[in-house]
């Protein structure tokens, strides 16, 4: 139990930022639900949708901030292994560890999804959706839970196997070149709808098809980064470390960017077409979007160690401490570059699309470019704020990190 305590309490940041994902992740289950359970014409099926959305979301953010923690402490786990503890014992330790994380993160997030109820409900009320007594239940607050937890610990297990296996990546080329053919496939798929309402739906599911084969296409997407030096060497080799980084962004950038530039397409050119209330888009996406926005920015916490040993090892090879700053932004704009380019092909594609099912002809009209400006902008900026606050702490870190 010491040794589990320990390793808890000397890890706290990324276990932390594990458990605020998990605290929105539960909170977006626990409304969906209640609406499944509520009354109304459209209950059922809003809900439904609402929930299908974030689960599909939330298990591509867990399953890769898990992933990344894991990766970040397997040295930890395989010393335990080299001094005689068991593989069934260090799975049980660490998996205690994401279970009482997890659990501590989701259940009070289910239970603040009550605040949200009234919120909800004036939002269709707004729009005129037939939606009615929206309460969270217990049932709601343990189901949400329970899907929070069982996402962590089956990121987590999957991970673990790492201990006892070669970290030599296999199959990389052919990952690489199954997700570009199923991608571009993906894409031909939406061509081949005429109904631009349905194309729009279809939109919605290629944005977390692409995001669930982002980290497949990273090595070939990265090979840009070669003239960035060190920063680019960095995120190209850091894989582990890029795909979670980049895959929220994604997600948030696909679902409001690509997807909102389809719809101004659709209602600049149809007078019939109305824009719902934002209240309405609020809490339709909310619970998709909400988990990604928390692991954009904290995702940075769970690499600390790793940021900081680097800055360290820059500093004993007698780097100027501006270098260290200088690496850290540069991996910042490496990361934004690669996500606002996948984003801006992702909008155009949509955008192209929407036009000619509306009009016969391949435009721009609708392309939200401010938006994508001003993401790349946060993201930029953020990120270069985490990464050289982080890199700042390296006096403080000591222990082994692989690189």
């Amino acid at each position: 139990m010491s040794v589990w305590l320990k390793d808890l309490h000397s890890n706290w940041p990324s276990w932390l930022a594990v458990a605020l994902t998990c605290f929105i992740s539960g909170m977006g289950f626990s409304l969906a639900v209640a609406l499944i359970n509520a009354t109304g014409d459209d209950a059922t099926s809003l809900g439904g949708t609402i929930l299908g959305l974030a689960i599909c979301s939330n298990i591509l953010v867990i399953f890769s901030q898990m992933k990344l923690i894991i990766d970040e402490h397997i040295h930890i786990y395989r010393s335990w292994r080299m001094v005689g503890m068991p593989n069934w014992l260090i799975f049980v330790l660490v998996l205690g560890q994401i279970v009482a994380v997890s659990a501590c993160g989701a259940i009070p997030g289910a239970f603040c999804a009550t605040f949200l109820t009234d919120f909800a409900l004036d939002a269709f009320h707004r729009d005129n959706i037939r939606v009615d007594g929206i309460s969270v239940t217990m049932g709601g607050i343990v189901l949400a839970s329970a899907v929070c937890v069982l996402a962590a610990v089956l990121g987590g297990f999957l991970s673990l196997r790492r201990i006892y296996r070669s970290g030599t990546p296999r199959w990389a080329a052919a990952k690489c070149a199954l997700a570009f053919i199923l991608g571009a496939g993906i894409l031909f798929a939406c061509t081949l709808i005429d109904d631009p309402t349905d194309a729009m739906s279809a939109c919605l599911g290629l944005i977390l098809l692409f995001a669930f084969l982002i980290p497949w296409m990273l090595p070939l997407l990265m090979q840009w980064t070669r003239p960035l030096g060190i920063a680019g060497a960095n995120v190209r080799v850091r894989s582990n470390f890029t795909a979670p980084h980049i895959m929220p962004w994604i997600l948030f950038g696909g679902l409001i960017i690509a997807v909102g530039s389809g719809l101004r397409a659709m209602l600049s050119m149809e007078e019939e077409f109305t824009m719902s209330p934002w209240q309405v888009f609020v809490v339709v996406l909310g619970p998709t979007i909400a988990p990604s926005v928390m692991a954009a920015f904290t995702t940075s916490l769970l690499m600390r160690k790793r940021i900081a040993h680097d800055a360290g090892a820059l500093t004993l090879a007698g780097a100027a401490r501006n270098s260290i700053f200088q690496v850290q932004i540069g991996e910042a704009f490496a990361l934004t570059a690669t996500t606002t380019g996948l984003l801006s092909g992702l909008t155009l594609f949509i955008v192209l699309l929407m036009n000619h099912e509306m009009t016969g002809e391949y435009a721009l009209t609708g392309f939200w470019w401010q938006a994508l400006l001003v993401q790349a902008c946060v993201m930029f900026i953020g990120l270069s704020g985490f990464k050289c606050g982080l890199a700042t702490n390296f006096r403080d870190t000591t222990a082994h990190v692989r690189p």
